[in-house]
């Protein structure tokens, strides 16, 4: 089961709009997903993962509205430690190859630094390519 939460914005202190996740599963997996068009939107994914798990630790108001999401799909969970959350990278595209060989130099860039930033607070840190095929019009 998972809880759909995209574009749907947390709202905090005056100038914090954040989208926590694309994505909440019952395993706390937070998905965050983007197709590969570009360096900019490359990095804003791997920023808003960096930030959901800042956040998550940080503020209380934005960890209750995750949890919100996450009790949708199970009443009785608790949030733990980090250590049981992952951010899952989830990157759409139709180019062949692995996610390493075929991203943009500064998406790698990024997402190496994310990603420690990420795992720096103890969560656990997954990329997933999400096969995209473009549709006929």
């Amino acid at each position: 089961m998972r809880s759909v939460l995209d574009r749907q914005l947390y709202r905090g202190r005056p100038g914090t709009n954040i989208e926590v996740c694309d994505v909440l599963t019952r395993d706390k997996k937070l998905l965050c997903v983007k197709r590969m068009d570009g360096s900019d939107k490359m990095s804003h994914l791997f920023q808003r993962g960096s930030m959901s798990a800042r956040m998550l630790l940080d503020d209380n108001d934005y960890r209750e509205r995750v949890m919100g999401g996450l009790h949708r799909l199970d009443p009785s969970a608790e949030f733990g430690s980090a250590g049981e959350w992952t951010v899952v990278y989830a990157i759409a595209t139709g180019k062949e190859g692995d996610l390493g060989e075929i991203m943009y130099f500064f998406s790698r860039a990024a997402l190496k630094m994310h990603g420690a930033a990420v795992g720096g607070r103890g969560f656990k840190v997954a990329i997933a390519k999400i096969r995209h095929t473009a549709i006929a019009k």
